[in-house]
């Protein structure tokens, strides 16, 4: 029979400090497999959070270029209206 144990805590330092615990604890009562090796779980929230971050990195440089394509265009009365005209032709 195994025993499931979960606890929360409010960030990483915390969180990374109750392992460490958790792991000497069970590791001197011999009731920790593999000292404790796979003891350690991330927060799925917080994974995830890294990958919309490095998602927004990547779509940043896409939006910080059609910010740059939009001031130049609007920038001269000429651009706007040979735009215009290049979207017209599109049908966009």
């Amino acid at each position: 029979m195994f025993l499931q144990i979960t606890i929360a805590v409010d960030n990483a330092s915390a969180h990374n400090t109750a392992i460490k615990y958790m792991q000497r604890v069970l590791t001197k009562s011999k009731g920790c497999i593999a000292e404790g090796e796979y003891l350690h779980m991330r927060c799925v929230a917080h994974i995830i959070n890294l990958i919309v971050g490095d998602g927004l990195k990547e779509i940043d440089r896409s939006v910080a270029r059609v910010r740059t394509a939009v001031k130049y265009i609007r920038s001269g009365t000429s651009r706007l209206v040979k735009f215009k005209k290049c979207a017209k032709l599109a049908k966009v």
